[in-house]
């Protein structure tokens, strides 16, 4: 009986190098978790810089095809100026 409860007990506990094999396995799974969700950040981030930058070069090329001077100076001075939205403020 002592034999069976001893060989339970060493099959549950295993030993030091597998704890340490599996511990190295389950940090390397969280890096390449973490890097995965950093990457996708940066790219969605660019994605929206991208698109705000688009949007502020189109308001500026429709504001210089105004007729006149003065038109295209009103046009320029109501045309929000390129701010980078705070979450994108962070990666510059």
């Amino acid at each position: 009986m002592d034999r069976e409860r001893e060989s339970a007990d060493t099959a549950l506990s295993g030993s030091p190098a597998v704890w340490a094999g599996g511990a190295a396995v389950a940090a390397v799974l969280a890096l390449l978790l973490a890097f995965a969700m950093v990457v996708h950040a940066g790219v969605e981030q660019g994605s929206q810089r991208r698109l705000h930058n688009s949007a502020h070069d189109t308001a500026t090329w429709r504001c210089m095809g105004l007729a006149t001077l003065a038109k295209r100076q009103d046009c320029l001075s109501l045309r929000a100026p390129l701010a980078v939205p705070a979450r994108l403020a962070t990666a510059i």
